[in-house]
C-alpha cells in the first residue's frame, strides 16, 4: 500500500505498508481486507487530499459491518 503525503506546495512523501506476502490461499482475502482498512485509515487521517466524488466514508459503519461482503 502505497499512501502520499503532501508535506508543503510542489513536495510530496510516499510511505510504503506491506499489506500481505505470499504464497496466497485462492479463497483467502486478506490481503484486500487489509488494503481496504488502509484505504479508509488515510482518507480519515487525510480527508482534504481525497476526493470527495462520493460520500462513501462520510458516514460511519458499526463494528461488525463490513464494507464487502464476501461469499
Amino acid at each position: 500500500f502505497a499512501a502520499i503525503y503532501r508535506e508543503k506546495r510542489g513536495h510530496y512523501a510516499v510511505e510504503f505498508t506491506k499489506i500481505g506476502e505470499p504464497p496466497y490461499e485462492r479463497k483467502d482475502k486478506t490481503v484486500f481486507k487489509n488494503y481496504l482498512k488502509l484505504t479508509e485509515s488515510y482518507i480519515s487521517k487525510n480527508p482534504d487530499e481525497w476526493l470527495w466524488s462520493h460520500n462513501r466514508w462520510k458516514f460511519r459503519r458499526g463494528d461488525n459491518e463490513e464494507i464487502i461482503k464476501f461469499s
